[in-house]
């Protein structure tokens, strides 16, 4: 924001003694917090950029610009960000890994020697080719085609799409920009892994946790959120729950979609620890209500946390929107 503003008054886009909007209105031209604005603005006044009066608003300094200190960023204030600082709990896991006859559960990769030995298939150039050409703006046709058949048996395909992800962080990032603009709320489960992401604090996104039992959330708790703020989605993860293990029973599944349907909130599914059972497996919240609930699974969990590969499924409006974004920020 710095730079913009210098950069503008440089080139005469903003002249001295011209008025610039009200921090309000600049936070939300941007897309940043209004604290991140009233810093900057006084940062700018500090160097000799702009004017600051009670009552009369800010306005650019009257005389010649060149005169005027450059902005130098703070690089060890940068540094010092809590959202750079790693969590004690996962330093003390790193150190455990170096402990002998250790066995890491944390990260889900198995050990090198339980790893099946096997080769990939060679492919000529031409494979290689036409296989290009089963590539979609949502992902690569026939790995859509065996998760729809893999895990959503249960759901009709009208209606529904994929969108293949790089692991579902990705999916989780994608879904921040199209749904969500700074100073909404999520809710989720209290403890969750959520609240260690830097994605929401970056983005000015506001992450309120629910209580939970055995059976999962409280769906009173829940409910008085939900009237008391102004909650935009819900978080959940209800196979293995991370960081608690815990895994929601189908009960308490169908009273939250009753509570969210209620409210018309919908429901982010991220369910990367259900191919992790030995058992049956209890239906997921998209089977229960596919137009409710944005479903995110993921390889990373099941082969190897260097494994990218995700998916998200979702109604096909907001697939579209999803690609859009894509093509907006980059892939």
């Amino acid at each position: 924001m710095l730079h913009q503003i210098i950069s503008s008054i440089q080139q005469g886009e903003l002249l001295p003694g011209q008025r610039l909007p009200a921090e309000r209105k600049l936070a939300e031209a941007l897309q940043i917090n209004r604290s991140t604005v009233v810093h900057a603005l006084e940062e700018l006044m500090s160097l000799g950029w702009i004017e600051r009066r009670q009552g009369s608003g800010t306005h650019v300094a009257q005389g010649q610009w060149g005169n005027r200190q450059p902005a130098i960023y703070q690089w060890r204030t940068l540094f010092s960000s809590p959202l750079l600082k790693e969590d004690p709990y996962i330093t003390q896991l790193k150190n455990q890994n170096d402990a002998k006859n250790g066995l890491d559960l944390y990260t889900g990769d198995l050990s090198s020697d339980l790893i099946p030995d096997f080769e990939f298939p060679a492919m000529t150039w031409d494979k290689i080719m036409h296989e290009e050409k089963q590539l979609t703006p949502t992902g690569y046709k026939p790995l859509k085609k065996l998760i729809f058949q893999h895990f959503f048996q249960d759901i009709p395909q009208k209606g529904q799409d994929i969108l293949i992800t790089a692991g579902s962080t990705q999916g989780i990032f994608w879904l921040i920009q199209v749904l969500l603009k700074p100073g909404d709320t999520i809710a989720t489960e209290d403890p969750s892994f959520l609240f260690s992401l830097p994605l929401f604090a970056a983005r000015g996104i506001h992450l309120k946790g629910i209580k939970q039992d055995q059976a999962g959330i409280d769906c009173q708790a829940l409910e008085e959120l939900i009237q008391k703020k102004k909650i935009k989605l819900l978080y959940l993860n209800p196979n293995y729950q991370n960081p608690t293990g815990k895994t929601m029973s189908l009960k308490r599944r169908k009273e939250i979609i009753r509570v969210c349907q209620k409210h018309h909130l919908p429901i982010i599914e991220d369910d990367v620890f259900s191919e992790l059972g030995f058992g049956q497996s209890l239906p997921s919240l998209k089977s229960l209500a596919p137009d409710q609930v944005i479903y995110l699974g993921s390889l990373s969990k099941i082969f190897s946390s260097s494994i990218k590969v995700g998916w998200l499924v979702a109604p096909n409006p907001l697939i579209k929107s999803l690609v859009s974004a894509k093509k907006t920020y980059g892939k």
